[in-house]
């Protein structure tokens, strides 16, 4: 070949790629494999571990432990949330990040008025309502959030227990419907979460006090794991421990006792918190890095536990919390992809990122 056709040949080989480069330049990597004009096909490698490339995780990338710190998000305003006198936030305090899709949601609802299904979409840096649940009738409802939302982080399905009732709902993300699985009413409202490593497939925790009970994914069973862990009270709480594999369980109204529920459903009993904590009362979430329990009553009384020890929780930078009530309209979604927990404020609406360790 001679060199004026080699060097044509090249510009049209690089002049193909080049493109796909640029396009990757907000990432660590190239795609494993770039084709050419002609069909030519050129192998990449690279030793950099990706990065994320939303705004949500160029955002947390630029933080240290301790670092608080507010994000722009679009489509945030108090229209979301208010439906009439009272607002969907009331009387919850979580929601669930789902990784497959770069989506948070969570299902809330204001007082006697109508249920919302909120959505923030990552990729879009969005907040939206969804169209409402399938299950539901419209209308003005007897139902809050409280901590009844949870996702399963390897499938993207998203999980709502309904108020003072024995159905959780799922929404099946891969066919984008509505299923019924049906549990134990034993309160009206605590909490649920997703613990993946409950039987071979992951499954729910439901602690409904003093009820903690299973349901696992691959047999549909639900199994009843203790009926004596606290007072019958609700309000409760249940959030994952990230960094063991374990769902905290406990407070509600006037409790500040704690309780751990492994993969086998064994159940243990932890120090209580310093505090009362629950749903109206504090804001309740987990480190998804170190897996400490996280309570936050006002910006001077905060909490968290670490292994088997309670500690104050640093405040310094964080946005006003209040006295933490129904109406404080705060809800906490811990995002292990980035090491942060996102905190929605729906009062004076504004979006703020955490990074505990």
């Amino acid at each position: 070949m001679k060199r004026r056709e080699f060097m044509a040949c090249t510009a049209g080989l690089m002049g193909s790629v080049l493109p796909v480069i640029g396009r990757a330049e907000d990432k660590p990597c190239p795609p494993d494999r770039l084709q050419a004009v002609g069909g030519t096909s050129i192998s990449t490698t690279c030793s950099a571990a990706p990065l994320g490339d939303t705004y949500l995780a160029q955002q947390a990338s630029t933080m240290s432990a301790g670092d608080w710190k507010q994000i722009t998000t679009g489509g945030l305003s108090t229209a979301l949330f208010d439906t009439g006198a009272n607002n969907t936030l009331g009387y919850m305090d979580k929601g669930a990040y789902d990784p497959i899709n770069k989506r948070i949601r969570f299902i809330g609802n204001g007082h006697l008025e109508q249920l919302r299904w909120h959505q923030y979409d990552e990729t879009a840096n969005t907040w939206s309502n969804l169209a409402p649940p399938s299950w539901y009738g419209g209308g003005a409802v007897y139902e809050h959030g409280y901590q009844h939302n949870t996702v399963d982080p390897a499938t993207g399905d998203f999980f709502y227990r309904n108020f003072n009732s024995s159905s959780i709902r799922r929404f099946v993300h891969a066919s984008g419907t509505w299923v019924t699985i049906s549990s134990s009413n034993d309160n009206i409202a605590g909490g649920i979460e997703w613990l993946p490593s409950l039987g071979t497939q992951g499954g729910l925790v439901q602690y409904l006090a003093p009820y903690i009970r299973t349901w696992d994914k691959a047999t549909n069973a639900v199994t009843l794991r203790s009926s004596s862990s606290g007072a019958s009270t609700y309000h409760c709480c249940a959030v994952r421990n990230f960094a063991n594999n374990t769902i905290y369980v406990g407070g509600g109204n006037g409790s500040s006792s704690v309780w751990s529920v492994n993969g086998a459903g064994t159940v243990g009993s932890l120090p209580s918190c310093p505090i009362s904590f629950g749903i109206g009362s504090t804001v309740t979430t987990a480190c998804p890095v170190s897996g400490d329990l996280i309570v936050i009553r006002n910006n001077s009384s905060a909490y968290g536990l670490s292994g088997a020890s309670w500690g104050a929780l640093s405040m310094t930078g964080a946005p006003g919390f209040g006295t933490v009530q129904a109406g404080s309209h705060i809800v906490a979604v811990p995002i292990p992809a980035y090491g942060v927990i996102l905190f929605l404020f729906g009062n004076t609406p504004a979006t703020w990122l955490y990074k505990h360790a």
